[in-house]
């Protein structure tokens, strides 16, 4: 049995300490300098501590900086200040915390040393002011106007300057303010404010006082009791005011004692959720106010919201203003800083998180990212305290708080005795707003002029009094106790726990999986402390592949703070026998909902407020209903004499304030001796608990014989049968959903336009078919083994045939003894068919003796896994760094090769996908593993194709899985492979943009010409490889070499490939024909079409060229064989189909521009050319106008801009057409030379006056063609024209600079007047069409600009 433990363990009185006098208070000095003598702030002190051995755990310091942060007050008699209440928290060296409660009030000075000293002090403050050495603020505090005469003599202020703030000593009458202070190791706030205002109420009370105040002390203090974890204990103040404590148990939230309804009127419900967003994410929080009760409430509120997880950084809720020099600390905390007026303190640092409660004011740093769902919290927030009767305020400065004056508290007072539940005001003002509304509605009146008729008679006042009983029916249907304070306590606790237990369910739903992807250790808990703090306990990239991709700016940086890995910590810690309260409430309430919703063992989707509080109120009513303990009332604890004497001394004339009485410390400091007894603590209404016992024993008795009788007659076949059709029901539903969901509006002609996909988004439809493989997978195992019953089966399939020439050692551990055997038989068989024996020189070869016909199968697997090992070289996926090259074991080269090279063709085999996914660094749980897999397949289209490959081992899936599981349904398997094969029809990118960090492996392969003299090079050749996800660094290819790897982070899918060389060596002019590039993980191949020159003095003299991606299903050889040119684009524009710009990267496309001969450039006609302009144009703002409200990504506009049908083609054609003469471009026709030379003839009419200033236009137009000009010294021709397009498109420049260059005299001369720059038709045409571009804020990735987008 545990030792008694009391409620509170001390009792303090801090105040001015008479025999020391009024100090100055250093900490306060400014402040002081600026005020009076009687409104300074002068230093605090213990007087008093008991008992007196809790001096020694007590820091009483700290305690008294808390409990007065700015020090002493003192005040005059003519405006008394009233008793104020507010709470702290000290926290001592190991971390624990003590939570103190302080009341303040003002007593009478008796000392005359005291007042003796005020007044030498006014006088010097007086001198010091005719003398102007100090100029005070003038504080609206006046509280006397009278001033000694001799203060008055030799001032040169007037009378209203000098008779403000001073203590006249023969008029007025001196108090000083005292703390009268509780300590707990619970932070009991309600009682403590109960117990603290009584005593000072009974102290002050002019009756006859029944027990001394030692007796009252000494009652609360010994007498209480800590009650345990889900008991409560009731007892009395000194005034006979009932007061209960109640603890909460174990699998609740933990104790909340503020009141979170005075919490949601300090703040609005919008910032309450940006706050606890915030705090969530570990940003520095300060609060401001005046009022420490303020500080402490928002402080201790918005803390405990964090349920399951707490917050791990500095937490000081009352900071004194004079210590504000802590918040330059480098770390994330929660601070309250106590101001001493309203003025805005300086905060040097420009990351905070602000929040001012006086004027409401609320700061927050700009990269903060939403709450998940956050509208719908607030929602569900709003909604409880409309059921509760709070009114929501945005003015935080006029609410109720514990210091407070009695007058202010009107304003916001509630009313809990009224049905309303609101103040009088805010009543009126809600039914003249009722009405308002309704005698306005023309529906009123329609339906009231219809009730007329039916001889039903409506009236305003019925309508409103049926609103507010509906609106407030759940605060009335409670019973009452018969005490108003205890009532709104008992309704405050309500309130609490339906606000947290909101939130706690949000938690429930966004990390219901977390224990899927915790990463247990086989270590013991020494060696796993030490190597915590290097080691992957929670696998980040599988749980955030899982997520909504809206909810994942909060969840990455969420998952990355100390506060949830504190939070994975415990719950590794569990495995090793600690408890952790927060963990296993956690998991208690995850596994009922799971239960209660009937959700997927991996992911939870819904959400219901009203089942997950259900549980919690009753657990809070059972507490309260059922008091445990009633403390015995006071009782003296002086002798005769000693109350004589303590009540002669306390009888003292009550004339102003409060005259606390000296107490008796002997009396206070002797604790009781307690004895043991068996029963001792008295059950109260056992009447009460034992028929509720007898109720809920009756109750669960009557659930558990109440079986559906058809449930009862069915078989166990049968039930499993419904549970296995049920399955195949839900992998139809959440096929077609996915299929209808990408088909967007063709899924109307299609006949799936009545499934529902409103605000469902692919990433979460992805985990939902992750959920329910895993579910199907987990049906009728044998014996479970790791928490992913798909990565366990994929693990044994590859233990099979994933193995190399050699045979690969089984691990006993890793099978079980059914799984074992049967891999053994495999092995021996595979070993007597092809002759392979482990000693054997032969190993590895295939035998010529044919064999039979049962062994077919087995080597066909076999030996195509084994081909997978031995053509591939080196895995695709390791853990070097970004941008390393690894050279393929064939050097492919014109040397080496006499015909054109080709990849060699990847495998398609599912023991090659499961090796990629296990060599993954990034993925730590056998959840994410099969998540990975799962989107893997999905997005090379083999999900069903290797789901096959499992089924068609029937004598493993024999061992693994009982004779009813859904693997072992043969006409269910077939259904279900047809639902996943149906999902190949559309495009998912699920793997490549779920895992960003992964590290791929790229191969390269570059075909040049076959002419003589263009197919090598002497120059150092180089890429740049550019994607969805990012751009690859410049990478050096291998001398020699056309086909080589590299491995790099998740580029993502390929958009754009630079190459470029020196122009180095006697030979480096070089003619690539085109590029392919292919991700070794995904299999994505991507075609890049050149058939330029590389080299100075050739072509259009290009030391690099942009290529866009063309994406193509393989390539290989027999493909490579094929002409090239025949890919490359016709000079000739046919018409051009609609096309579609949600596939872009399926779309044929052509990067560079090929120079047009002459004697072509008028070969295409002019309907020809707008055609293809309209084309170009239509793509891009149909693009833009659909992905617009979702974010555009910049990638998307590469192939729309530079592709073979996009903008950059159609201008050139714009500008090629209609030119008269080849003369002044020579030899060659370029557009970038009649750009230049515009802006060369434009710079001498400038330089020599003719021409005048020039337009913003035309200014900018000349500016950017300089600067493409110098600065893309590498580029040719066609490449600083496509640059000059794709600036022109971003800065929405293009209809301006195309009216600019129309008006030039080198247009006139070099254009004939049918062309599209002279010819006003046409003008205008492309003013029309081009003007929608000038409309569009884009963005477009930095490759297209080769380091010119400045």
């Amino acid at each position: 049995m545990s030792s008694y433990q009391r409620l509170y363990d001390a009792f303090l009185i801090c105040s001015l300490d008479a025999s020391v006098g009024l100090e100055e208070n250093h900490l306060m000095r400014d402040y002081n300098s600026k005020c009076t003598p009687l409104h300074q702030y002068y230093k605090s002190n213990v007087l008093a501590c008991f008992p007196g051995n809790s001096v020694t755990s007590l820091n009483k310091e700290a305690v008294n900086m808390m409990c007065m942060p700015h020090g002493v007050q003192l005040a005059t008699a003519k405006r008394v200040p009233p008793p104020s209440f507010h709470s702290f928290i000290v926290t001592r060296e190991d971390g624990s915390k003590i939570y103190g409660s302080a009341a303040t009030f003002f007593e009478l000075v008796t000392d005359q040393a005291v007042l003796a000293a005020l007044v030498a002090l006014q006088s010097i403050h007086v001198a010091e002011l005719s003398n102007s050495i100090v100029h005070p603020t003038q504080s609206s505090d006046a509280v006397t106007k009278s001033l000694p005469r001799h203060l008055k003599l030799g001032t040169k202020l007037t009378q209203s300057e000098i008779s403000k703030g001073y203590l006249d000593p023969s008029k007025d009458k001196l108090l000083v303010s005292k703390c009268l202070v509780l300590t707990s190791e619970l932070p009991i706030v309600y009682a403590s404010k109960r117990i603290l205002f009584d005593l000072i109420a009974y102290v002050s009370s002019n009756e006859k006082m029944p027990f001394s105040i030692e007796s009252v002390i000494y009652n609360f203090l010994y007498r209480i009791p800590l009650p345990l974890p889900g008991q409560t204990v009731a007892f009395r103040t000194c005034k006979e005011e009932p007061v209960i404590v109640t603890r909460p148990g174990e699998y609740e939230l933990p104790l909340l004692d503020y009141s979170l309804k005075e919490f949601f009127l300090v703040m609005p419900t919008e910032k309450i959720v940006l706050l606890l967003s915030c705090v969530l994410l570990e940003q520095q929080i300060l609060l401001q106010s005046t009022d420490c009760q303020k500080l402490i409430l928002v402080s201790e509120c918005v803390t405990s919201l964090l349920a399951p997880f707490s917050w791990p950084h500095v937490y000081v809720p009352v900071l004194p203003a004079s210590m504000d020099h802590f918040l330059d600390a480098p770390v994330p905390f929660v601070m309250g800083l106590v101001m001493t007026t309203a003025e805005k303190p300086q905060i040097n640092q420009s990351n905070l998180c602000i929040v001012d409660l006086n004027t409401g004011r609320f700061d927050v740093p700009e990269d903060v990212p939403p709450f998940p769902n956050s509208a719908d919290l607030v929602e569900d927030l709003l909604g409880i305290c409309r059921q509760y009767g709070v009114g929501i305020s945005s003015n935080p400065s006029s609410t109720e708080s514990g210091s407070s004056s009695a007058a202010a508290s009107q304003v916001r007072q509630i009313s809990w005795g009224s049905d309303s539940g609101i103040s009088g005001d805010e009543s009126s003002a809600s039914r003249q707003n009722v009405s308002e509304v309704l005698q306005n509605s023309e529906a009123f009146q329609t339906v009231s002029e219809l009730a007329r008729k039916a001889g039903v008679p409506v009236s305003l006042s019925e309508i409103e009094q049926g609103l507010r009983l509906a609106h407030f029916n759940y605060s009335r249907t409670r019973k009452s106790v018969g005490n108003a304070q205890l009532d709104k306590y008992i309704d405050d606790m309500h309130f609490n726990n339906e606000i947290r237990e909101s939130i706690l369910n949000r938690f429930a739903v966004i990390f219901g999986a977390y224990e899927n992807f915790v990463v247990q250790t086989n270590q013991d808990k020494e060696t796993w402390l030490n190597s915590r703090e290097s080691s992957h306990n929670f696998d980040k990239t599988a749980f955030l592949s899982d997520q909504p991709r809206q909810h994942l700016p909060f969840l990455s940086r969420f998952i990355e703070s100390q506060m949830f890995t504190t939070f994975i910590d415990q719950k590794i810690l569990q495995g090793f026998g600690e408890h952790h309260s927060l963990v296993q409430l956690f998991d208690q309430r995850v596994q009922k909902y799971k239960c209660h919703h009937r959700d997927s063992v991996v992911r939870m989707t819904t959400y219901d407020l009203q089942s997950a509080v259900k549980d919690s109120e009753k657990s809070l009513e059972k507490r309260i209903a059922t008091i445990d303990l009633i403390v015995p009332q006071i009782t003296e604890v002086l002798s005769e004499d000693a109350l004589r004497d303590s009540l002669a001394a306390g009888k003292l004339e009550n004339i102003v304030g409060i005259s606390f009485p000296q107490l008796n410390g002997k009396i206070l400091n002797k604790e009781p001796h307690r004895k043991r007894k068996s029963g001792g603590r008295r059950r109260a209404a056992c009447t009460m608990e034992e028929g509720s016992k007898s109720e809920t024993v009756s109750f669960s008795r009557s659930e558990a014989v109440e079986v559906p009788n058809e449930f009862q007659l069915q078989q166990p076949s049968a039930a499993n049968w419904n549970f296995v059709q049920q399955l195949l029901k839900e992998v139809k539903v959440k096929t077609t959903r996915m299929l209808v969901a990408k088909l967007g509006a063709e899924a109307a002609d299609l006949g799936h336009a009545d499934v529902s996909l409103v605000g469902v988004e692919e990433n979460t439809m992805i985990a939902s078919l992750c959920d329910l493989i895993e579910r199907i997978w987990s049906h009728g195992l044998q014996v479970k083994q790791g928490k992913s019953s798909l990565w366990s089966h994929l693990l044994h399939y590859q233990d099979l045939y994933g193995y190399e020439d050699e045979p690969k050692a089984l691990n006993p551990n890793s099978l079980s003894p059914a799984v074992a055997w049967f891999a053994l038989r495999r092995r021996l068989e595979y070993m007597s068919t092809n002759d392979v024996s482990p000693g054997s020189k032969t190993s590895g070869r295939v035998s010529s003796t044919p064999a039979s016909p049962t062994h077919t199968l087995n080597r066909k697997h076999i030996s195509r896994s084994r081909n997978v090992y031995r053509s591939e070289g080196p895995s695709p996926l390791n853990k070097s760094n970004n941008g390393s090259l690894c050279h393929s074991p064939t050097r492919y080269s014109r040397k080496s090769s006499p015909e054109r090279g080709g990849m060699q063709p990847l495998p398609d085999t599912l023991a090659y996908d499961i090796r990629n996914i296990r060599n993954m660094a990034d993925i730590k749980s056998q959840i994410g593993y099969a998540r990975a897999f799962v989107r893997l397949c999905l997005e090379k289209k083999v999900l069903s194709c290797h789901i096959q490959s499992l089924f068609s081992e029937t004598n493993l899936i024999g061992d693994l899985y009982k004779r009813h599981a859904f693997l072992r349904s043969d006409d269910e398997r077939e259904q279900f492979l047809y639902h996943l094969l149906s999902l190949n029809t559309v495009e998912y990118y699920c793997f490549t943009h779920a895992f960003t960090n992964t590290v791929i492996s790229y191969r390269i392969l570059i075909v040049p010409s076959r002419k003589f003299n263009a197919s090598t090079t002497s120059a150092n050749v180089w890429i740049r490889l550019s994607g969805t996800l990012g751009v690859s660094t410049e990478l050096a290819v291998p001398k020699g070499q056309l086909e080589f790897l590299f491995k790099h982070k998740n580029l993502g899918l390929l958009t754009t490939i630079t190459i470029g060389h020196d122009n180095s060596g006697l030979t480096p002019r070089w003619l690539v024909d085109y590029m392919v590039a292919r991700n070794e993980l995904t299999g994505h191949t991507y075609r890049f079409q050149c058939g330029r020159w590389l080299g100075v003095g050739v072509d259009d003299d290009s030391l690099e060229r942009l290529l866009v991606a063309e994406r193509i299903d393989s390539y290989s050889k027999e493909e490579s064989c094929q002409d090239s040119h025949t890919r490359s684009r016709s000079s000739s524009l046919g018409p051009r189909g609609s096309g579609s710009t949600t596939n872009l990267m399926n779309s044929s496309f052509s990067g560079s521009l090929p120079r047009w001969p002459e004697g072509q450039k008028n070969r295409t006609s002019i309907a020809e050319i707008q055609d293809s302009l309209g084309h170009s144009v239509n793509s891009i703002v149909k693009y833009y106008c659909k992905h617009e409200p979702d974010g555009i990504c910049p990638s998307a506009f590469t192939p729309l801009l530079c592709g073979d049908q996009g903008l950059v083609h159609s201008l050139e054609q714009i500008f090629s057409f209609g030119i008269k003469s080849p003369r002044f471009f020579g030899r060659k026709l370029y557009i970038w030379d009649y750009l230049v030379k515009f802006r060369e003839h434009y710079l001498s009419r400038l330089n020599s006056a003719i021409a005048s200033t020039p337009s913003g236009s035309r200014l900018a137009l000349i500016d950017m063609i300089g600067k493409i000009e110098a600065n893309g010294i590498a580029l040719g021709k066609d490449g600083k024209f496509q640059v000059f397009v794709c600036l022109a498109f971003r800065e929405n420049q293009l209809c301006n600079f195309i009216k600019t260059l129309s008006s030039s005299s080198v247009t006139v001369t070099l254009y004939e007047e049918s062309s599209f720059l002279r010819d006003k038709r046409l003008l205008s045409y492309l003013s029309t069409i081009l003007g929608p571009l000038c409309e569009l804020k884009v963005i477009l990735e930095p490759s297209l600009f080769r380091g010119l987008s400045e």
